[in-house]
């Protein structure tokens, strides 16, 4: 069966005005979802010292203070920074260096933005044995949630 769909003049407009809408909005809940991402991977790391598989970051010293090496641990406590957890921050370089790196109608794109910090995220990640700066499983879950979420707010 074939559907006849008849458009006069201003709905061929405003559907022409819709199709060229739709990329851009598509581009920025893509970036919505990457800045998710972003948020809840450094919230992951910080706050709770967990790798993308949610194991808690340990370090693999004998003599400890908190989770770090006893020598590690007592700098970290001369500069008033955490022990109880690892949360790879010192500078805030490692975390403030990662995000959204490209954002486009089809694609976002989340990562380093330096290659001295990607090398240290590597580091990091071969250090620990796991996935650190991956996202998570429920990290892209909510991710998505939310685009969806901006989507059917710009649907008519």
């Amino acid at each position: 069966m074939i559907n006849v769909l008849k458009i006069d003049n201003a709905a061929t407009i405003d559907l022409t005005q819709s199709i060229q809408f739709v990329p851009s909005q598509i581009e920025k809940g893509l970036g919505l979802a990457g800045y998710s991402i972003v948020r809840q991977v450094i919230d992951r790391i910080q706050n709770r010292g967990e790798s993308t598989g949610g194991l808690k970051l340990d370090t693999y010293a004998l003599e400890r203070d908190g989770r770090y090496s006893a020598p590690y641990g007592r700098k970290r406590r001369a500069l008033g920074l955490r022990t109880d957890l690892v949360n790879l921050t010192v500078t805030g370089d490692l975390v403030n260096d990662y995000k959204v790196l490209d954002n486009s109608y089809e694609l976002v794109t989340v990562g380093f933005g330096e290659n001295d910090t990607a090398d240290i995220a590597e580091y990091q990640e071969a250090y620990y044995g796991d996935e650190i700066f991956d996202p998570s499983d429920i990290e892209i879950d909510e991710a998505i949630n939310e685009l969806e979420g901006y989507i059917l707010t710009i649907l008519p």
